[in-house]
């Protein structure tokens, strides 16, 4: 993250320097649109699942079911909250928050060219990276790296805001 994104007008902010310099915030990429929305990290609430599935299936003579392997689902599950030093950062944040309600839809196109009816081209898929914890390590480039390069690909499935 070589950008200065966050700079919210307060003389030795030091939440500025945190998100900038040690890429300590929350970036989620909107893969269709390939934008980004970017927070800084304060964090409330992280919890991770990994729940492996199996097919099971009860033989005769045997006491335990044969089991074979379905496939592993991953869950994260993200809070965090969003601090304003100043009424200029504040509207900032609004303005991030708005960016992120919005790449919860799905983006559309015209359909056939007419131009009154419209058919979804892309899904609502994102790239999220959180410090070491939420990333795609897989891209082998170090913790500086934008949601962009080196985020887990995925869906969200709900989201809060109060």
């Amino acid at each position: 993250m070589a950008d200065r994104i966050f700079n919210s007008g307060m003389a030795g902010d030091d939440t500025d320097m945190l998100a900038n310099d040690k890429s300590l915030v929350v970036d989620i990429f909107h893969i269709p649109s390939k934008t980004s929305v970017t927070f800084k990290a304060f964090v409330t609430a992280y919890q991770d699942k990994f729940a492996s599935e199996f097919n099971t299936e009860d033989v005769y003579g045997r006491m335990d079911p044969i089991q074979t392997f379905k496939g592993t689902k991953r869950n994260i599950s993200l809070g965090w909250d969003v601090v304003s030093a100043s009424a200029k950062e504040a509207k900032e944040n609004l303005d991030r928050c708005t960016r992120l309600f919005q790449m919860l839809y799905p983006t559309y196109a015209a359909a056939g060219g007419t131009g009154t009816a419209s058919t979804i081209s892309g899904g609502p898929i994102f790239r999220l990276k959180f410090a070491n914890l939420i990333q795609d390590v897989t891209t082998n480039t170090g913790g500086a790296a934008s949601a962009e390069v080196a985020g887990l690909v995925g869906t969200i499935s709900g989201f809060t805001y109060e």
